[in-house]
């Protein structure tokens, strides 16, 4: 199964779970993360390329992984809370 793509080799990367953890891992340089570090990391790429998540699909990230600064995308708290 295919979750994302390396953002060294940029290529797909493939799924694997271990101890009940899912994990993205890239077939050519071996990166490994969390498949829920996979998509701060993601957007915070797309930022610095001035691509900047929607606010609402940000609220609805940040909102759903209790309320954590790491998923903040670049907006403020209030603008978060105002969606």
């Amino acid at each position: 199964m295919v979750f994302g793509t390396c953002f060294e080799c940029n290529i797909e990367m493939n799924s694997e779970t271990k101890r009940g953890v899912l994990y993205l891992k890239c077939p050519i340089c071996g990166r490994r993360m969390k498949a829920d570090d996979w998509w701060p990391e993601y957007y915070a790429m797309d930022a610095e390329q001035s691509e900047r998540l929607p606010i609402d699909e940000a609220a609805l990230i940040w909102k759903s992984h209790g309320k954590d600064e790491d998923y903040m995308f670049g907006y403020t708290e209030e603008e978060l809370e105002s969606v």
